[in-house]
């Protein structure tokens, strides 16, 4: 799969907790975390993907419904290993949201552009919402 790579040091930040003393800008670390999230889940690094959702992670996507974190993870460990390629088009942060704007292309269903707009509190990924077209991937249900 083609991405942007997250390298050991960027994940090592994303993961790491706040410590006391730290600078602290929330939207950056917002984004920080969004990002990490995205580029762990392109990368095929499902590990540390799991690892930015919290425990009581919400979803609302436009097909299915996920009751808890494993759940949405496996599904995403499953449709993530039929994504080609991603490329990031727009991001955008406050102090506790992020959006992220993407093209994601897959053999199966085509190209999909996909908005995720996360939720974060202390450094965890609470809530996330897609909005695509589903047409193309119920085509592929049927």
């Amino acid at each position: 799969m083609t991405t942007s790579r997250m390298d050991d040091d960027e994940r090592d930040i994303a993961l790491r907790p706040k410590e006391s003393g730290d600078a602290f800008d929330p939207t950056l670390d917002t984004l920080r975390v969004a990002r990490a999230y995205h580029v762990a889940w392109t990368n095929r690094d499902f590990e540390t993907a799991g690892q930015l959702l919290g425990e009581d992670l919400r979803t609302d996507v436009p097909l299915n419904t996920y009751l808890t974190k494993a759940d949405f993870l496996t599904a995403v460990t499953e449709f993530g290993s039929l994504v080609d390629k991603v490329d990031l088009i727009a991001e955008y942060g406050t102090d506790d949201s992020a959006l992220l704007l993407y093209d994601m292309h897959t053999q199966a269903f085509g190209t999909i552009r996909i908005a995720e707009q996360f939720t974060i509190a202390h450094g965890s990924i609470t809530h996330i919402r897609h909005i695509h077209d589903t047409a193309t991937l119920q085509a592929g249900h049927t």
